[in-house]
């Protein structure tokens, strides 16, 4: 992440002051640009990309839960998705939405 944002900024600012401040090597930044993504990010971008249309038809309304059994009925990159508890609050969180809490109506005594 520290290297993401070094090449973003780094017309900006020289690569060695970047680095000097995100406490990184400069070797190090030289040789994340050659690397390939990991397995991680290309899931979590899959994720990113599936959880959002879902949570925009809902109009932002859908949580974790919702949103999971929706892209399991979907089936999104495999016929059966594998996703835990975990993996539900996991699927919102990358994606940084929520769900809109419902109002809940606490009864009131009949007046004396």
């Amino acid at each position: 992440m520290k290297y993401a944002w070094t090449s973003q900024h780094r017309d900006s600012f020289p690569v060695a002051v970047l680095c000097d401040v995100l406490l990184v090597s400069i070797s190090g930044y030289y040789g994340s640009l050659g690397r390939r993504p990991r397995l991680r990010a290309n899931r979590h971008q899959r994720i990113r990309q599936a959880v959002q249309p879902v949570h925009a038809e809902s109009h932002g309304t859908y949580g974790s839960h919702k949103v999971t059994r929706i892209l399991g009925h979907r089936a999104i990159g495999r016929p059966r998705p594998r996703v835990s508890k975990k993996g539900q609050a996991t699927t919102v969180r990358i994606g940084f939405l929520g769900g809109v809490p419902k109002h809940h109506l606490n009864p009131t005594e009949p007046g004396d």
